[in-house]
C-alpha cells in the first residue's frame, strides 16, 4: 500500500530536534526542517533504508536579488546530476519583458506572464540555471489576501545619487578574530581600509578584537593616510576562539565604529548595541562563505551606519563607494490604510527598496503608501495606490519571515511571538522548525499540533493527556520521595570497617544483599506518607542541624567524616597523539604557540582543543585555555553533546558564568534530558546561584524521565540537599517537599558521567578489601552503595561510602559501548571524586579519561583505571 504524503507542521526547533531523536531510536521515519545560524538550513530524514528511498517535498519563498541586469533567480542543480529523467517548468508574472536565461526560452502565455520547460538535459556539467528578470522601472505593488488579513509586498526604483561624506577624525574598527573568522577575504577586507583611510587622511583609531570575550582597545595613529601599523598588526592578526561579537563598550568619542564579521554569533549574552545619535556602526564582511546577514543589516541600520558586503570585484567597488560616500536611501515610509510596515534595507539593493506591511482593501481607492526619500541633498515624497496592484502567493509568508527578522535581536522576549507566527505561515525560523511524524500518536505524545488531515481527534487525545500530566508529576515526586527514604535508611545503618578476609566478605555480601535497602529503577506506587521532619521556615533553615531527632548523631557523623584524611592519586590520562608529547615540553612561554603549530592538522577535531585546553589548565594557563576550548562553540553551532563538553572544560577552569550560558542552550537543546537540568543546577551552585540551582535541581526531581534516565531522582535529590546546605536561607527552599530536605554527609562520594548518549558504561570502585561495588553488587560489606545502572546516556552513576575505612581504593569505568556515531571522537567519561561530601570540607576532584580502543583493552578485567585514592 503506497504511504500518504503528510505536509511538514511548525515546531520550536529545540522541540523538534528532541523529538527527531526520540523517534528515530524507534527506527521510524520522522523528517526536520531547521534553520542554522545565518540563512543556512538543514533537512534530516531518518532512515533511510539500504537501496531504499525518501521523498521530501521543499517549498520555499524568497525575494530574488538584484543585478544591473534585472533580478536573478539561481536554481542549483549540482545534486542533480545523477537524475536521469525529470521536467522542469518556470512560470513567470508580473513582469514587463520576458526573462532571459542560457539554459532557457521563455514564451509569453498571459499579459505580463512568462512561461518555460526544460525536458530531460544533460546535467554533468550544469551547475545551475540563472533566470535574469528585467527590472521594472516602475514602482511594484503585491498583495495576497490570506487567512482573514491582507498583505503587500512594494518595491521601489530609486535612482541611488551619492555624495562624498564628511569623514570620522575619532574611528573605532571592532575586528572578529575568531576561528570562523578565517573565513573571511581578510585582504580585500583589508584593500577597503586602505582606500577609506587615504581619504581620512588623519585619525586616532581604536581597535578592539572580538573573540570569546572583547579585548582591550589598541591604539593607533593614521598620519597623511599612513596606517602600515595598524595594518601590519592586522596581517600577522591569529584567528582562534569564539565569536562574541557584541562583547565591547562603546566609547563616546568614537564617531564612526567599523565593524568586520561575518556576524555568526555563538558565544556569550548577545546585547543589544545601541549607539548615540551623533555615532555611526559600518558592518562589512568580505566574501564569507556562511554569515548572519541579516543581523549585520539590522545592527549597522539601527546605529545610522549601512552593512556593506561583496563577493566579487564589481561587488567589492560599491561597498567601496558605499564606505566613502552617503547614499540615497529611504528616510520614512507611512501611508493610509496601512500598518505593520517592516523594511529590509533603507538603502536601495541596485537600485531597489523593499517595504512589507499589512493594508485594508475596505478602503478602495483611498488605500496608498508614501514615501520620503532622500537622493543626495535632495528630498522626494511620493505616494502608490493600492489600485495597481497585483495578486501574489508569496507576499504574506514574505511578511511573516520579515517581521521574525525584526524581532530576532530580541528573541528571548520574543519567543511565544515567533512561535505564533511560525505556526500561523508554516515557515522555518531561527527559532522554529518544520517536522513531519509517523502518526497522530506521535503528534499527541509530543504535544506538536498535526496536519489538518489529523486534527479531529488531536484535541480530544491531547486534553486526556493534559488531565494525566498532574498525576504524573505527583507520581515522581512520590518516587523520589521513597527513594531517598531507603537512601537515608542506608546511611543510618552502621557497617564493619575492619580489614576482612575474602571468603568473610563473601559471607557478609550474601547477608547484606539479603537485608540492604534496594530502589528499584521501575516507577512505583504511591507510599503511605512517614511521619515528616519537623517543618521548619526557609529564613531559618540549617543544613548542618537539619530538623531530626538524631541530630547529635548526625553531627558526630560529620565530625568522623572531617577528621579522615583522603589522599587522592590520580591516573593521568593524555591522548597519546604526538601533540601532545610536544605541549608537555613546552615551557608556559612557548606552550600556545605549539598549539597552533598543530591546530592546522586538527582543525576541526573536538578532541584537540579538549586536550590543549587540558594541558594549558594544568600549566596554569587558564586564560589559553578557555580561549583554545570556545573553539568548541566554533565547530558545531547546533550539537548538544560538544557544547555540554565545553561546558564541563569551563567549569573545571571555574568559568561558570559561561558555563551557564553554555548550559542555558544545552536545556534548551534537550529538555527532555534530566541531565541538562542538572548540569546547569551545578554551574548555577557554583556560581552562587543558588535560588536557581535550587530551582533547576528540583525540576529533575519532581519529573517524570524516559526509563533509560533511570536513577537520577535520588542522584538529583542528593544534589539538591548539598545546594540547600550551601544556602540555607534560600528563598527557593520553601517551594520543596519536605519530606525530601535532610543533609546526609558522606566522607567519599564518586560520581560517573559521559558525553555520549545512547551508551552503556559502568562505574566499578574497589575497596581495601579487593570488594566491587557495581551495578550487579551495589552495597558493599563496609557500607559502599552504588545508584542505578544507566544503560542509556551520558549518566551520572554516584557511589557513595559514609565512613570509608583505611587503606587504598580504585576507580575504574567499564565501558560496554555506543550506539551511535559520536562527533567528539572516542567516549569520554568524566568523574568526580568528591571529599567530605556534604560538609564544610567538602572538595573534590575531577578525572577526565577517553574511552580509546587502546585503553579498553587494558586490565585483565576489561575495565579502564581512572584513579585511586587513599583513605588514612
Amino acid at each position: 500500500m503506497a504511504k500518504c504524503v503528510s505536509d511538514a507542521v511548525p515546531v520550536p526547533k529545540v522541540k523538534g530536534q528532541q523529538v527527531f531523536e526520540a523517534i528515530e531510536r524507534r527506527n521510524v521515519d520522522p523528517a526536520l526542517l531547521e534553520q542554522t545560524q545565518g540563512n543556512n538550513f538543514k533537512l534530516r530524514v531518518y532512515p533511510i533504508p539500504a537501496q531504499g528511498t525518501r521523498t521530501v517535498r521543499i517549498r520555499y519563498q524568497q525575494t530574488l536579488s538584484n543585478t544591473a541586469q534585472g533580478k536573478l533567480y539561481r536554481l542549483p542543480l549540482q545534486f542533480a546530476n545523477q537524475v536521469e529523467n525529470y521536467q522542469l517548468d518556470v512560470n513567470v508574472k508580473g513582469v514587463e519583458n520576458a526573462p532571459q536565461s542560457d539554459q532557457l526560452s521563455f514564451k509569453n502565455y498571459a499579459q505580463n506572464s512568462y512561461t518555460a520547460t526544460l525536458k530531460n538535459p544533460k546535467l554533468t556539467a550544469l551547475k545551475h540555471i540563472d533566470i535574469q528578470i528585467p527590472n521594472s522601472q516602475q514602482a511594484q505593488l503585491f498583495i495576497q489576501h490570506f487567512k482573514n488579513a491582507d498583505y503587500f509586498y512594494a518595491e521601489i526604483p530609486i535612482n541611488n545619487i551619492s555624495q562624498t561624506r564628511e569623514l570620522p577624525q575619532n574611528i573605532g574598527i571592532l575586528w572578529d578574530a575568531s576561528l570562523s573568522a578565517r573565513q573571511r577575504d581578510v585582504q580585500s577586507e583589508l584593500a577597503l581600509l586602505d582606500a577609506y583611510f587615504q581619504k581620512v587622511q588623519n585619525a586616532n583609531v581604536e581597535l578592539t578584537l572580538l573573540r570569546h570575550k572583547a579585548s582591550s582597545p589598541h591604539s593607533f595613529k593614521i598620519k597623511n593616510g599612513d596606517w602600515s601599523a595598524l595594518k601590519k598588526f592586522l596581517e600577522n592578526l591569529i584567528y582562534d576562539g569564539a565569536t562574541n561579537i557584541s562583547d565591547w563598550k562603546n566609547n563616546t568619542k568614537i564617531q564612526e565604529y567599523l565593524l568586520f564579521s561575518d556576524g555568526l554569533e555563538n558565544y556569550g549574552i548577545p546585547q543589544n548595541i545601541q549607539l548615540n545619535a551623533n555615532q555611526r556602526l559600518y558592518s562589512l564582511q568580505g566574501n564569507a562563505e556562511s554569515l548572519n546577514h541579516l543581523q549585520l543589516r539590522q545592527l549597522a541600520e539601527k546605529n545610522h551606519g549601512q552593512y556593506l558586503s561583496w563577493h566579487n570585484p564589481t561587488e567589492f567597488k560599491q561597498a567601496q563607494h558605499a564606505l566613502l560616500h552617503d547614499q540615497s536611501r529611504l528616510i520614512q515610509v507611512d501611508g493610509t490604510g496601512v500598518s505593520e510596515l517592516y523594511v529590509p534595507s533603507y538603502f536601495p539593493e541596485n537600485g531597489i527598496v523593499r517595504v512589507l506591511g499589512k493594508y485594508s482593501p475596505v478602503m478602495g481607492d483611498q488605500a496608498k503608501l508614501k514615501f520620503k526619500l532622500q537622493n543626495g541633498t535632495q528630498i522626494q515624497n511620493f505616494e502608490m495606490p493600492f489600485k495597481n496592484s497585483v495578486n501574489s502567493q508569496q507576499i504574506a509568508a514574505l511578511w511573516a519571515k520579515q517581521k521574525v527578522t525584526e524581532l530576532l535581536p530580541q528573541a528571548t522576549l520574543n519567543q511565544q511571538q515567533i512561535q505564533n507566527i511560525a505556526q500561523d505561515f508554516n515557515i522555518v525560523t531561527p527559532n522554529t522548525s518544520l517536522i513531519v511524524l509517523e502518526n497522530l500518536d506521535d503528534y499527541v505524545q509530543y504535544e506538536i499540533t498535526p496536519p489538518a488531515s489529523l486534527r479531529a481527534d488531536y484535541g480530544q487525545r491531547i486534553q486526556q493527556k493534559k488531565d494525566s500530566l498532574q498525576q504524573k508529576q505527583q507520581h515522581a515526586l512520590n518516587q523520589s520521595i521513597q527513594e531517598y527514604q531507603a537512601h537515608q535508611q542506608w546511611w543510618e545503618t552502621d557497617f564493619p570497617k575492619q580489614k576482612v578476609k575474602q571468603p568473610l566478605v563473601e559471607k557478609l555480601q550474601q547477608r547484606l544483599n539479603r537485608n540492604a535497602p534496594v530502589v528499584e529503577v521501575a516507577p512505583i506506587e504511591p507510599v503511605a506518607p512517614v511521619a515528616p521532619a519537623p517543618q521548619a521556615a526557609s529564613a531559618e533553615y540549617a543544613a548542618d542541624a537539619v530538623a531530626e531527632t538524631t541530630t547529635s548523631r548526625i553531627s558526630q557523623s560529620k565530625k568522623n567524616i572531617e577528621n579522615q584524611n583522603i589522599k587522592i592519586e590520580i591516573q593521568p590520562w593524555k591522548e597519546d597523539a604526538p601533540y601532545v608529547t610536544r605541549l608537555d615540553k613546552a615551557s608556559k612561554q612557548h606552550a600556545y604557540q605549539v598549539y597552533l603549530d598543530e591546530r592546522a592538522n586538527n582543525l576541526n577535531n573536538p578532541s584537540f582543543y579538549l586536550t590543549v585546553a587540558e594541558i594549558f589548565r594544568q600549566k596554569g594557563l587558564n586564560d589559553e585555555a578557555v580561549l583554545v576550548i570556545s573553539n568548541l562553540a566554533e565547530l558545531n553551532l547546533e550539537n548538544r553533546h560538544v557544547l555540554r563538553l565545553l561546558g564541563q572544560q569551563l567549569m573545571l577552569l571555574k568559568q561558570y558564568q559561561d558555563a551557564i550560558v553554555i548550559y542555558q542552550k544545552v536545556l534548551k537543546m534537550a529538555e527532555e534530558e534530566p541531565q541538562s537540568w542538572r548540569d546547569l543546577a551545578l554551574a548555577y551552585a557554583e556560581n552562587k546561584q543558588y535560588d536557581d540551582a535550587i530551582r533547576t535541581m528540583y525540576h529533575v526531581v519532581t519529573n517524570q524521565w524516559d526509563r533509560r534516565f533511570g536513577g537520577i531522582h535520588l542522584i538529583a535529590t542528593d544534589e539538591l540537599n548539598n545546594i540547600i546546605h550551601q544556602a540555607p536561607n534560600s528563598a527557593a527552599i520553601q517551594d520543596i517537599d519536605k519530606k525530601l530536605i535532610r543533609n546526609l554527609p558522606v566522607g567519599i562520594r564518586v560520581v560517573l558521567t559521559w558525553d555520549s548518549d545512547n551508551s552503556d558504561m559502568d562505574l566499578w570502585v574497589i575497596d581495601p578489601n579487593n570488594e566491587k561495588t557495581f551495578y550487579a553488587h551495589r552495597n558493599s560489606v563496609q557500607g559502599g552503595k552504588i545508584s542505578n545502572d544507566f544503560t542509556g546516556g551520558y549518566g551520572p552513576e554516584a557511589f557513595w561510602l559514609k565512613h570509608p575505612m583505611k587503606g587504598e581504593y580504585s576507580i575504574k569505568a567499564h565501558y560496554y559501548g555506543d550506539r551511535q556515531q559520536i562527533v567528539t571522537g572516542p567516549t569520554t567519561a568524566f568523574v568526580r571524586l568528591i571529599r567530605n561530601w556534604g560538609t564544610s570540607k567538602q572538595s573534590e576532584e575531577v578525572l577526565r579519561v577517553k574511552m580509546t580502543k587502546e585503553r579498553l583493552q587494558t586490565g585483565d578485567d576489561g575495565a579502564v583505571l581512572i584513579g585511586k585514592f587513599t583513605v588514612n
